[in-house]
């Protein structure tokens, strides 16, 4: 074979693997929160189907294809769910979270959760291995359900009936959460350190508190993760931040965060939130204090 022909070779097999890598396929696998189902998912969706029609959202941070599933306590949306089967992020949404992980095709995952789905994303991922992971983010994720315990608005109705202790007693034996079980604050040290993360919450969550997702990014900024980054707002309603006056910025930002580490994204929105994700989502410990 002459060079010529050598060299019309090497080219044709260099432009197949680059056409073989441009089509490697991005999915988002979606965590839901307690109380709802995977149709939470389509509140952050670019489009989505239901009953046979196509919605898009002008606020988005999620692409298709997204892996939807259901949380063993899930009920139809507006139905309380079923206690007896949640352990509020720990075995049963875990064993779950992988088992949806492990059917994506692609060698590419996107993995969004909120409240108590982002809870269980940072448990998994600092419990199970990872390599098809490319970035999480997580959208009011606790530290530890203590912490929502303290603060949340139906806790605090209650104990003026009965004291948080008696409250926290019954919920562990109406659940299947343990004390003993895995904890987002213990497991967010095993997170791969090179595994982009992005951390959101609000000042004024009544369900689960600021303070609760700030400490899970000082763990990170501890264990000497370089590539976590935390959005914080001063107002915003739990698990609806896109729909808030906040709403674009926080599209904005994690929009920049994917553009960053190479992800899908909207250029003009990550234009738009470069700045504020570079100059205001890595605070120094210094500064949460």
């Amino acid at each position: 074979m002459n060079s010529t022909r050598q060299k019309y070779l090497l080219i044709l097999i260099f432009a197949g693997l680059l056409h073989s890598f441009s089509l490697k396929g991005y999915t988002y696998l979606f965590s839901h929160g307690f109380g709802e189902t995977y149709r939470q998912a389509y509140r952050y969706a670019k489009t989505y189907k239901w009953l046979g029609k196509t919605y898009k959202n002008q606020n988005y941070i999620l692409y298709t294809p997204i892996k939807l599933f259901n949380y063993p306590d899930s009920l139809w949306k507006g139905l309380p769910p079923k206690l007896n089967k949640t352990s509020l992020a720990q075995k049963n949404e875990i064993v779950t979270l992988k088992n949806a992980y492990d059917e994506i095709e692609d060698e590419n995952i996107i993995l969004f959760g909120t409240s108590r789905g982002a809870s269980v994303v940072l448990n998994f991922a600092g419990i199970h291995n990872t390599d098809k992971l490319k970035a999480i983010v997580a959208e009011s994720p606790f530290d530890n359900v203590k912490s929502v315990f303290n603060t949340h608005w139906f806790v605090n109705i209650a104990s003026k009936l009965i004291s948080k202790p008696k409250i926290y007693k019954f919920f562990l034996w109406a659940t299947k959460h343990k004390e003993e079980g895995e904890h987002p604050i213990d497991n967010v040290i095993h997170i791969r350190n090179d595994l982009p993360v992005m951390l959101i919450c609000t000042e004024s969550d009544e369900i689960v508190p600021c303070s609760s997702t700030i400490n899970l990014y000082k763990k990170l900024c501890e264990n000497g993760h370089k590539h976590v980054y935390l959005l914080k707002f001063k107002t915003g309603k739990h698990g609806k931040l896109l729909w808030t006056e906040n709403g674009i910025k926080c599209r904005n930002v994690v929009h920049a965060f994917y553009a960053k580490y190479h992800l899908p994204h909207n250029p003009e929105f990550a234009k738009k939130g470069k700045n504020d994700l570079e100059q205001e989502c890595q605070p120094t410990l210094k500064e949460l204090q």
